[in-house]
């Protein structure tokens, strides 16, 4: 929930309405106020791709926190599997080690 609210903050600019009532009463209240703070602190780095709505901090990929740990054993998983092809095909001489 609070990736869509970033994807609309983000390229309008609105990060005023965190700190409005008014406004306040327009997110949905199952986002966490200092979320978005923490977000409106690096608020210049940060950028909408514009076809996926993917959120950047610099080069970097904005993950939401409850999905951080399935990202991580995801890319664990799938670097544990391309050194042990790499084993693999280095042990038969595919490939040469430099």
């Amino acid at each position: 929930m609070i990736l869509q609210k970033l994807v609309v903050l983000i390229p309008n600019g609105n990060w005023y309405c965190i700190d409005t009532p008014e406004l306040l009463e327009t997110i949905d209240k199952t986002i966490d106020i200092a979320d978005l703070k923490m977000f409106r602190n690096v608020k210049y780095e940060l950028t909408v791709h514009s076809d996926s709505s993917i959120i950047l901090r610099g080069s970097t990929v904005v993950v939401p926190r409850n999905l951080q740990e399935n990202v991580l054993n995801s890319v664990h998983g799938d670097h544990k599997k391309l050194i042990k092809s790499q084993t693999i095909i280095a042990g038969k001489g595919m490939i040469s080690e430099y």
